[in-house]
C-alpha cells in the first residue's frame, strides 16, 4: 500500500536581527536573547528553547 502525506502549514516569522518585538510577541516570550551585537540595533542571534532542547536563530532564519 501508498500513503500520500500531506504537507503540514505552519506559521513561521523571519528574524531578521531588528524585529525583536515581533519575535518575542510570536515566541509568546519564551526566549532568551544573547548578548551578542553586529552594530547597536541589530542582535545577531537568539536562543529559543524547544521541547527539544535550546535552539539557535540566527539573522534571515525563520522561527515557527
Amino acid at each position: 500500500m501508498k500513503y500520500r502525506k500531506r504537507p503540514v502549514i505552519v506559521e513561521a516569522v523571519q528574524w531578521n536581527g531588528k524585529n525583536y518585538d515581533e519575535i518575542y510577541e510570536f515566541c509568546d516570550s519564551a526566549f532568551l536573547e544573547t548578548e551578542e551585537y553586529l552594530d547597536e540595533t541589530k542582535i545577531e542571534h537568539l536562543i529559543i528553547p524547544t521541547l527539544e532542547g535550546e535552539m539557535e536563530a540566527k539573522v534571515d532564519d525563520y522561527i515557527s
